[in-house]
């Protein structure tokens, strides 16, 4: 393996560590926005189900 040939392998070594790791940030974002939605939707649920109480409670 010659010189030029080693250094190739490590830049597209340090490329791909780079891309994985931009990857990770990128994928840790996703799932606290994922979590950020979850809980979005849970209060949301709540909110509904306490006006459609409300809404029976109104009924009757």
């Amino acid at each position: 393996m010659d010189r030029g040939a080693e250094l190739v392998s490590m830049e597209r070594w340090r490329w791909a560590l780079m891309k994985r790791r931009s990857w990770m940030k990128a994928y840790q974002a996703f799932e606290t926005h994922r979590d950020r939605i979850k809980s979005l939707c849970g209060s949301r649920k709540r909110m509904s189900k306490i006006s459609s109480v409300g809404r029976i409670d109104m009924v009757g």
